[in-house]
């Protein structure tokens, strides 16, 4: 209690003789007592310091500003922007500064009692199209390490004035040209925003060391995310100068582009990290392009860090592999175990520390590109616990800028085109699901009321075989969609027609042409647009109503994997093929992508031009399935299926009988390809167990096609209907009348 009361009687001399670095020494030293401890100094002290207002006054005003008890979302009060959105209370401290401060606390980051308390210290660089980035990156640092410091180069005005606005705390803007040299302004001429921001990293890393005095200092690209403290870095650099990390990518990506990464690179402000860190300046500002000289050994700005471990000693090479975690390195290489828990994300032993979102595009607060350069596939742990995370907190990052900064919405989104993404992610309800599965299939589909029981099957046989789906379902009458929305599931989302005729108006201007068989080829098209644009899908397949699976659809889009669109052969006789088409247009995808929509939007055009049940020869035409002719032939990225189980239908089993139907260990199969998905089109059906199985002609069908391929699905229709009738639900609307039956077939009997 004596060296208590000694500690305090010291602390009071040194507030009362304004020795401010004394004083401040002393309060750090708090951060040593324990609870009770601290609470009985704090009562001693107050209780002999009679004007702690003055005290306090005084002390701030000799660094340039005074502190508010006000709790606010990492934002100072300041004279323009004197309010704290109370959405955004109790997460951090807030200061208001003067405005004559222009930021003469920077000395005050480089003191000894930063060094006491191991101060963790970042830099990176941010444009306006960064802005969202760099404050989610800013927030995830201080959240996880309360004390750490983050510089930030604005490359725009408007960058800088909104940190000046925002007066973030522990962190220090400002403008490029605080640094920039005539030297720097002259290469800047000849490369492209991305290049030069690469050839700034090691000036912005030497400005910072010199003008602010740090002992260290880690770079990170502002699409760095942190999930957990970063003291781990710093304590794994330990005395070393320089801190790489490797890229763990491919051997032969590395070879190009490096095998440590530029987006996350650390120098001591020693003799050795400064020659390390001059070299590497240099280096970019001789060369620093996006694209692999291969004789020179560099790219950007990367490339040039593989000789960082040869020239220079002290290199720190980091073997942790929850730092610098990447799409590259657990998301579609290796093979590392990652799992959540209580605790935070673990990668194998190590807990997750950052994770570099590179290549994410920012199109409006709803709407992402999650990886701008190609399909990237994930589990559902990379979905929920990285990217739905992050997307969150870009989020939060946009409403404290919208709060505090006018018109920023101008400037703060990507202008690229949505039609081209590659990983398309919208918010909503939706994804939320879809970020519960590994994998989840999006199909769509048109229902007139002569197609309800038909695609109501189809939803049944996928249910049966998977849950991770949506089947959305465009409705082409009230029939149909009211008896749909009275017996829909969750698997199942319902579109009216007159929504898609809103987005495309020329629908209507055509309906009245056109029989419904002929109106619902058109809207194929349109269907598939409105689903990926509304609902956020990065791919849609459209399955015809009268298409049925006989097993998981895992295959189709294994096929599909690597393509933009999907299509399937006929596998008819020449004369159909040359009547209808040598493709299929019951079963197709598109992905949102440059090769997917330009197809989609072609095809979208022709069908609303002409789209008619007769065969067009001097035009190639016959409705909405001939012009897929000319698809390979106008586009790329295009998979032709040629599985002879996938799209299996009468003209290609029954017609000629050309394929063996048979059944093995419960498991349908067309010669030797499994059956996956069957086309029962022009199947008619009628009451009491009837059905006319194709309506154009006579047809002998094989006793055994009709055993193992349509019996299933005929009493799959009857179940249908019952459970229809059991919902009070009339289905004489929504059956055929019996008409001239071509290939009458009686279920009850068993026979045709």
């Amino acid at each position: 209690m004596n060296e208590m009361i000694f500690f305090i009687e010291t602390l009071i001399k040194a507030a009362e003789s304004g020795n401010l670095s004394n004083f401040l020494k002393l309060i750090f030293l708090l951060s040593d007592l324990d609870e009770n401890e601290r609470n009985v100094f704090l009562e001693k002290f107050y209780e002999n310091i009679e004007e702690r207002e003055e005290i306090d006054s005084d002390l701030d005003e000799s660094r340039g500003y005074y502190s508010i008890k006000t709790e606010g979302k990492g934002l100072y009060n300041t004279p323009e922007n004197n309010r704290i959105n109370p959405k955004y209370k109790n997460d951090f401290y807030t200061t208001r500064r003067y405005e004559n401060n222009k930021y003469n606390e920077k000395k005050e980051f480089t003191s000894s009692l930063e060094k006491k308390n191991r101060v963790c210290k970042f830099c990176t660089l941010a444009g306006k199209e960064y802005l969202i980035k760099v404050l989610t990156f800013y927030r995830s640092v201080i959240s996880s390490n309360k004390n750490a410091k983050v510089w930030i180069c604005c490359m725009d005005d408007e960058v800088y004035k909104a940190f000046r606005r925002m007066d973030l705390r522990n962190l220090i803007a400002f403008r490029l040209q605080d640094f920039e040299t005539e030297e720097l302004r002259n290469v800047r001429n000849g490369r492209t925003d991305s290049e030069y921001c690469w050839t700034l990293k090691g000036s912005l890393i030497e400005y910072i060391m010199d003008e602010y005095k740090v002992d260290s200092i880690l770079y990170c690209d502002s699409d760095l995310f942190f999930f957990s403290d970063p003291i781990v870095i710093f304590d794994e650099w330990g005395d070393d100068s320089i801190f790489l990390c490797p890229q763990r990518d491919l051997p032969r990506i590395e070879k190009d582009y490096g095998s440590y990464q530029a987006g996350m690179i650390g120098f001591k402000n020693n003799e050795n990290g400064r020659q390390a860190l001059t070299w590497w300046k240099r280096k970019c500002i001789e060369w620093c392009f996006y694209k692999v000289e291969e004789a020179e050994e560099r790219w950007a700005d990367q490339k040039y860090l593989d000789k960082v471990p040869k020239l220079f000693k002290g290199v720190k090479i980091s073997k942790n592999l929850g730092v610098n975690a990447a799409p590259w390195n657990i998301i579609y290489n290796n093979d590392y175990k990652v799992q959540p828990t209580d605790k935070g994300i673990y990668i194998e032993k190590d807990k997750l520390v950052a994770f570099h979102f590179a290549l994410f595009t920012i199109f409006n607060k709803d709407e992402y590109d999650i990886w701008n350069i190609s399909n990237l596939e994930m589990n559902s742990i990379f979905k929920k616990y990285f990217y739905a995370r992050y997307v969150d907190e870009i989020r939060e990052s946009i409403d404290i800028l919208r709060e505090n900064i006018n018109g920023v919405d101008n400037y703060i989104f990507s202008k690229t085109s949505k039609e081209k993404v590659k990983n398309y992610y919208v918010y909503n309800d939706i994804r939320k699901i879809m970020n519960e599965h590994d994998k989840f299939y999006t199909f769509c589909s048109i229902a007139s009321k002569d197609y309800v029981v038909k695609v109501l099957t189809l939803y049944k046989s996928l249910h049966r075989r998977i849950e991770n789906f949506r089947l959305f379902i465009c409705c082409t009458d009230d029939i149909s969609y009211k008896v749909l929305k009275k017996v829909s599931s969750k698997n199942i989302t319902l579109i009216p027609v007159y929504e898609v005729e809103r987005e495309t108006p020329l629908l209507i201007n055509v309906k009245k042409d056109r029989n419904m068989k002929e109106y619902c080829w058109t809207l194929k098209s349109p269907v598939i647009k409105y689903v990926m644009d509304h609902f956020g899908i990065q791919s849609v397949m459209y399955l015809d109503a009268d298409l049925y699976f006989f097993d998981k659809p895992d295959k189709i889009f294994d096929e599909w994997k690597d393509y933009s669109i999907l299509m399937c052969t006929q596998r008819g006789s020449y004369e159909l093929e040359s009547n209808h088409g040598c493709y299929q247009a019951g079963l197709l995808g598109f992905r949102r992508d440059g090769y997917g929509i330009p197809c989609l939007n072609w095809w979208k055009d022709k069908c609303l031009d002409w789209c008619f049940d007769e065969i067009d020869k001097n035009n190639n035409r016959w409705g909405d399935q001939k012009y897929l002719e000319r698809w390979p032939y106008e586009f790329n990225a295009i998979k032709v299926v040629k599985d002879l189980g996938i799209d299996a239908a009468p003209w290609n089993t029954a017609f000629y009988n050309n394929f063996k139907i048979e059944k093995t260990n419960n498991d349908v199969y067309v010669d030797k390809s499994k059956l996956i998905l069957y086309h029962f089109g022009s199947l008619d059906i009628f009451d009491n167990n009837e059905f006319d199985l194709w309506r154009l002609h006579p047809v002998a069908f094989d006793r055994e096609l009709i055993k193992n391929v349509y019996n299933p699905y005929l009493e799959d229709l009857i179940q249908t209907i019952v459970a229809l009738r059991r919902k009070e639900i009339n289905t004489n609307e929504l059956v055929f009348p019996k008409i001239s039956p071509q290939n009458l077939y009686r279920l009850s009997y068993g026979k045709k």
